[in-house]
């Protein structure tokens, strides 16, 4: 007899599976185990790949039993609200990876509110893999900024844009020591409030 355990999914992923749900009118759990069916009966990218590397005798089996562990471990990231990725310095501005940024307008109605967000080192870290309820618009004033989606990477460089929709995992790189961009929050969040 099969022991059956009840799956406790990410926030993210609940709100994208209880959306579907709307849309299609089936059960989550319909919707669910037709998902989770497709993904398991097709090998990984990294199953095919290693298979691969261990049949070009690129890899020992071995080595690739270590690097699926490694690979394994590192994508076991819990998706994080991006309070929980960011500090705040002692200027009173929030940093991150090699980013830092400040609220420098807010609607008096909280419909939005803008971000000045600049490279604070040369290192180019990410803020982490994040997600947030609001929209966000950024826009790029200078340098390189790398913004990494659960499936695409985008390169933007001055005057580029691009449009982050509720709760999509995403994470963000300055690519190079003078990135300078600017976020729209909408609406605008309480997650950037800094106690007076």
């Amino acid at each position: 007899m099969t022991t059956r355990k009840h799956l406790v999914l990410d926030d993210d992923v609940y709100l994208k599976l209880k959306r579907r749900k709307a849309r299609s009118k089936f059960s989550a759990k319909a919707i669910g185990n037709s998902l989770l069916r497709s993904a398991l009966s097709h090998p990984s990218l990294f199953e095919v790949i290693g298979r691969v590397l261990v049949d070009m005798e690129k890899l020992s089996p071995e080595e690739y039993k270590q690097v699926v562990a490694e690979a394994e471990r590192q994508i076991q990231v819990v998706p994080h609200r991006v309070s929980e990725v960011m500090k705040v310095s002692e200027r009173k501005t929030f940093i991150s990876g090699s980013w830092e940024w400040k609220e420098i307008w807010k609607s008096p109605d909280q419909g939005f509110q803008v971000l000045e967000c600049w490279a604070r080192d040369k290192k180019k870290a990410p803020i982490p893999a994040h997600y947030h309820r609001e929209r966000e618009f950024v826009i790029v004033l200078a340098g390189r900024v790398n913004i990494q989606t659960e499936t695409e990477s985008h390169i933007l460089e001055p005057g580029g844009f691009f449009c982050i929709s509720p709760d999509l995992m995403h994470s963000a790189a300055p690519l190079t020591a003078d990135a300078h961009v600017v976020a729209i929050s909408v609406p605008a969040s309480k997650e950037y409030e800094i106690d007076k």
